[in-house]
């Protein structure tokens, strides 16, 4: 969670908060002047990132300020990592960094013959993860996981099990049942 806190000036405060990739001149606007000085914001793709926040107490005059962050892998030792979100119908799925391809991820309920939902593909970056957000699961159920790295020579899926928690619960649940292992 960013907040931005400021001392010295009166009236209205408008806030801006903006990013952009360190290795970057170009600022997005994440959110546009909003009396809400607090921004829940993260980013999908590791790397280093610098956040603006503009504050105007209206008029003319703004000030700005800048923070810089990392976004860090949750991969280790090869393994996919699968977090909670605000959201219990809603899971992070991080795969381990790729040299070529393609990595999509495929998500059922593990009881009953149901259809696979896919996320969209993104393709490998050497040396980095890659994240997707699982979203469309059902309340305390069991799911499957299966990522699948396409690379043009061959095919490799992990599988991992997880557990949803309850809408409108005080926090995710979400709950890994068995570690991923590469099948051919």
């Amino acid at each position: 969670m960013w907040k931005a806190t400021v001392t010295g000036l009166t009236g209205t405060l408008l806030y801006q908060f903006s990013v952009r990739p360190q290795n970057s001149s170009t600022y997005s606007i994440v959110r546009d002047f909003t009396l809400t000085n607090t921004l829940p914001w993260t980013s999908l793709q590791q790397g280093a990132y610098e956040m603006s926040v503009t504050v105007t107490p209206g008029g003319p005059k703004s000030y700005q300020a800048f923070a810089g962050y990392d976004f860090v892998s949750r991969v280790t030792a090869g393994v996919p990592v699968v977090s909670a979100t605000q959201n219990p119908l809603v899971a992070l799925y991080s795969a381990p960094p790729c040299t070529a391809g393609v990595v999509t991820v495929a998500f059922w309920p593990t009881a009953g013959n149901i259809i696979h939902q896919n996320t969209a593909g993104q393709t490998c970056v050497p040396g980095q993860s890659l994240n997707f957000y699982v979203a469309g699961m059902q309340a305390s159920a069991q799911y499957t996981i299966q990522q699948t790295l396409v690379n043009g020579t061959q095919t490799l899926a992990m599988w991992t099990m997880i557990v949803t928690g309850l809408l409108g619960a005080s926090c995710a649940i979400v709950a890994v049942h068995s570690s991923a292992s590469s099948c051919p």
